[in-house]
Formats: structure tokens, sequence, C-alpha cells
């Protein structure tokens, strides 16, 4: 709760996310902490691993009051609102699989927050990837993400 309140006063400055968004910098280091922890394999279901991951550490650090705040950004990097990231996926996933992953994406999200609000272990972000890496979805090609390239025009090339 201490990253909403000094946020709130003044006290952090705002960054961009590793994908897009804007946040306050230690939120934005947290993310970028946690894509380092990402397995080398998580572009073949879609990064639904970063996904958990990411939603894990922002539950920790934002606590259940920023539950709606950490939900709706998901919503928001799925839709055409956040237009780089979604015109990135429709070009390296094509339609169908990209409306396959953003599902799963929200699946992963709405997980790793679980794991965050509910596993007391000390490793809720470590335990989220893993979880995260094993929720099923089209591979990400994006070279970004250690994909192989652009859309292959079947959607069965992704799986």
């Amino acid at each position: 709760m201490g990253d909403i309140l000094d946020c709130a006063r003044g006290k952090e400055e705002w960054a961009t996310g590793p994908t897009g968004g804007f946040m306050p910098q230690s939120l934005a280091d947290g993310m970028n902490d946690v894509r380092e922890q990402v397995p080398a394999d998580a572009a073949d279901n879609g990064m639904h691993a970063w996904h958990a991951g990411s939603n894990a550490m922002l539950a920790e650090k934002l606590g259940i009051v920023g539950a709606p705040l950490i939900f709706a950004g998901g919503l928001y990097h799925e839709s055409p609102l956040d237009w780089g990231s979604f015109t990135a996926e429709e070009e390296f996933q094509g339609a169908v699989n990209h409306a396959a992953d953003s599902s799963m994406d929200i699946v992963s999200n709405v997980t790793g927050m679980g794991i965050g609000y509910f596993d007391n272990s000390g490793n809720a972000v470590k335990n989220a990837i893993e979880v995260g890496n094993k929720i099923p979805g089209p591979g990400d090609p994006d070279p970004a993400f250690g994909g192989g390239g652009a859309y292959q025009g079947h959607p069965s090339k992704a799986w």
C-alpha cells in the first residue's frame, strides 16, 4: 500500500512499464524484475508466466485495495486501447490466436493476483510464474519475447 500512498503524495516518479502503460517507478521496476525471472520457454504459451508473475507482484505491492486497478490495467492491456500491444499481437499471432491468447492472458492475470494475495510463503511471484507457465495458449512469436517472427498464416502454427 505504500506505493499507492507515495505515488498519491507525489513522492514517486512515474515511468513507462515494460509493455507500455504509465505507472509509479517502483511498479515498473518490479515488472522488469518479474520479466527477468520468466523462463526462456514462456513465449511458447503466450507469456502467461509473465502475466501471472507481474500480477502477483502488483497484488503484493498494492494490496487488495489495488485489485480493481490491477484487473482494469490487465483488461486495458488486452484491449485496442493499448494500441501498441494490440497491433503487435494481431501482427504476430493473427486474429484467432490473438483472441485465444488475450482470454488466457486475463486468466493468467487473475491467477497471479490470487497467488499474490493468498500465497504467504514469500515466494508468491516465483510460484505465480511457475503456475502461469503451465496455463495453455498459443505461442507468442513476437521477437521481443523470444519468438520466431510474424504470423505464419494459420492458427495452428502457434500451437
